[in-house]
């Protein structure tokens, strides 16, 4: 085992978990000079670090680098640099092992603040030579070992109350960088190659995008499609139509694509299913030419083997997360949980409702238009995760997916005695149109808050603007 003690500034985007003990198949053990670069480039990778030397930092990341997108992991590292606070860092090197040309190395780090062990991290690098040097192709974030089970190879969301099961030799691993703070519960497969993969999660869409769910699965797809078109160089649309996965309609779409930035050529399907007002997504990505019929049968049996957790007959799908959440209820026009020390009412004109989406703790609805405000929370913030590196790299992955982002205000407010960040900012989603946000973040006693107000043309801003103000001036702690 390599270890090291340094005084180093981390990832803000890095949260604690627990290694993953799952191998891929086929793989070899390195040779000594192989190890010898590869502890090299780690030392070095953390000496940068140390210096806060961003541009010494991308020096290290091979060109093709695609996870996390560094459009995400520049501002993530500015962020961790501006602040003045050195930590210490612990750690170690816990497995080297080549596949083909690429190496996957797990890295585990504990953290100390004034001497005492604040959270561990594991990180899986994949490594590829470049130019002679061994850089860093990607890195993602291990799961918890309590969503899987390496012995029947089903993966279990931890909130969406979802499995899956995992073809052996693939790795089930947290999901995209860019879609974490958007939809917790993602989980990446990565393939064999190192390289493919299945990105997997959900969301509440605002609204129905059409007749039916097929319809409102095809216009999630088209969607999602024109922002990789967008960032494609060659962009080629090989097969769509409708799709099924139990008793969900769906729809699937093929393209060719090669991207801009890293010349990569990819192949990915996009399989959506609708399941009012959730939307599960499959994303399976052939990475290199020629891949993709070879994986196809692989990606199959990840999109089939979905399975929503069972329902008691006597309760709708939402009445049921709510139950296994145990999270709160509505009475009247107020909803209040315990377990997050919280409440919040509706005003006038709003339908309040415990929220389907498992990430989402309460919603309302505009019973005049389209517009939706939801209180989301999350538990288990670390001492170092700060609000403005939660609340920025929440915004920068919302810049990454929609179009014509604007801000127009942002400041610093006090909810409670409690410090947060107000957000008013509007942008174009293809397919529901333009947004007006007014949000606010908060974190207490290691639980993280938004208030999230959406105004969904054609409703007009300045008219619910008091409204977004009412119910965010009702949100409360119990305690």
């Amino acid at each position: 085992m390599f270890r090291t003690k340094h005084q180093v500034f981390i990832l803000a985007v890095f949260v604690a978990f627990i290694v993953n003990t799952t191998g891929f198949a086929a793989s070899q053990d390195v040779t000594p000079q192989t190890e010898q670069k590869v502890r090299q480039l780690f030392e070095s990778w953390h000496a940068r670090y140390e210096k806060r030397d961003i541009d010494g930092i991308f020096e290290l990341l091979d060109p093709n680098c695609e996870e996390p997108p560094k459009g995400i992991l520049k501002p993530a590292l500015q962020r961790a640099f501006e602040r003045d606070e050195p930590l210490g860092i612990e750690y170690n090197l816990q497995s080297i092992t080549a596949y083909g040309r690429k190496i996957a190395v797990q890295v585990s780090s504990v953290k100390s603040i004034g001497g005492k062990k604040q959270d561990q991290r594991h990180i899986l690098y994949i490594l590829k030579p470049h130019d002679g040097r061994l850089l860093i192709n990607a890195f993602y974030e291990q799961l918890d070992p309590n969503n899987f089970d390496s012995h029947t190879g089903v993966y279990t969301s931890s909130k969406g109350k979802f499995t899956l099961t995992i073809p052996q030799g693939w790795v089930p691993l947290k999901g995209p960088w860019l879609l974490r703070s958007l939809t917790p519960d993602s989980v990446t497969i990565l393939a064999p190659d190192l390289e493919s993969k299945v990105m997997m999660g959900l969301i509440q869409v605002p609204m129905k995008l059409g007749p039916d769910d097929t319809t409102t699965a095809q216009k999630a797809v088209e969607t999602d499609s024109a922002l990789v078109k967008r960032e494609s160089s060659e962009y080629i649309i090989c097969e769509q139509g409708p799709a099924s996965l139990g008793e969900m309609k769906g729809y699937k779409l093929i393209a060719h694509a090669k991207l801009k930035d890293t010349k990569t050529e990819h192949k990915i399907m996009r399989a959506y299913f609708s399941d009012t007002p959730m939307l599960y997504f499959f994303v399976c990505d052939a990475v290199g030419p020629g891949k993709f019929d070879s994986l196809l049968p692989r990606f199959e049996t990840i999109i089939t083997s979905f399975n929503l957790s069972p329902v008691d007959e006597k309760l709708t799908r939402q009445e049921a997360v709510a139950a296994q959440q145990a999270e709160g209820a509505v009475v009247g026009r107020v909803y209040s949980s315990k377990e997050f020390n919280c409440f919040i009412a509706a005003p006038a004109g709003w339908e309040i409702r415990t929220s389907p989406n498992p990430a989402h703790l309460v919603e309302m609805q505009y019973t005049k238009g389209k517009s939706i405000a939801r209180l989301i929370a999350a538990k288990g913030l670390q001492p170092t995760d700060k609000l403005n590196d939660i609340f920025t790299g929440r915004l920068e992955a919302v810049k990454g997916i929609v179009q014509n982002f604007s801000e127009s205000s942002r400041q610093e407010v006090t909810i409670h005695e409690t410090p947060a960040i107000e957000s008013i900012h509007r942008y174009y989603l293809q397919g529901l149109g333009q947004f007006d946000v007014k949000e606010v973040t908060l974190i207490r006693d290691g639980t993280y808050y938004l208030i999230l107000c959406q105004c969904i043309e054609p409703d007009d801003f300045t008219v619910l603007k008091k409204d977004f103000d009412r119910i965010i001036e009702s949100f409360g702690f119990i305690q």
